[in-house]
């Protein structure tokens, strides 16, 4: 069996990664490269259900009183736990899509 070299090159973080693909290792690569995507989408995803549950909430609440601690104790008491009675952990994602919803523009407040 003849080996056939095929070199590609992938840009991460600035700088160009060459990855030697033959036949041998084609299917690991190409499974690489799925786990990337999916792995993508996956984050994709999640983050889209923690914005809809917090825009949720806002809603619920009719825009007013918004607690973050209130809402991450009804989306994930795990989390709840976690971040303010073990403090063991501070939840960055959802501080990020919080803060992100809740930002005013030019004085000007954002109702959901």
């Amino acid at each position: 069996m003849s080996k056939k070299k095929f070199t590609t090159f992938f840009k991460n973080k600035s700088k160009v990664e060459v990855i030697e693909i033959n036949e041998d290792n084609i299917q690991s690569k190409l499974d690489e490269i799925n786990l990337k995507k999916i792995q993508n989408i996956s984050k994709e995803k999640y983050n889209e259900n923690i914005k809809n549950n917090m825009i949720e909430y806002f809603k619920k609440n009719n825009n007013s009183n918004l607690e973050y601690k209130d809402w991450v104790k009804q989306f994930n008491e795990q989390d709840y736990t976690n971040e303010f009675t073990d403090k063991i952990r501070n939840n960055e994602i959802y501080h990020e899509i919080w803060n992100n919803l809740n930002k005013t523009y030019k004085d000007f407040e954002i109702i959901y």
